[in-house]
């Protein structure tokens, strides 16, 4: 892996959807599951969209919850 991709401790910020994502998996898709391996990485943050996975390496990656300030 490049390890210059992300430079100087940052991280790159990587948004999945779920439906879409589980699809590609369950098709036995490689690209989806070379992206799933680099979620122990440290140079990603991953984030997923809300939707309940079949896929246990999937449910692992954190749910995107949005916040209101109400006050």
């Amino acid at each position: 892996m490049n390890k210059n991709i992300v430079k100087y401790g940052n991280t790159l910020k990587v948004f999945i959807d779920s439906y879409s994502f589980e699809k590609l998996l369950s098709e036995g898709n490689k690209d989806a599951e070379k992206i799933l391996i680099c979620y122990t990485n440290n140079y990603f943050d991953f984030t997923r969209s809300t939707l309940d996975s079949k896929n246990k390496e999937l449910n692992i990656i954190p749910e995107f919850q949005k916040k209101y300030d109400l006050f």
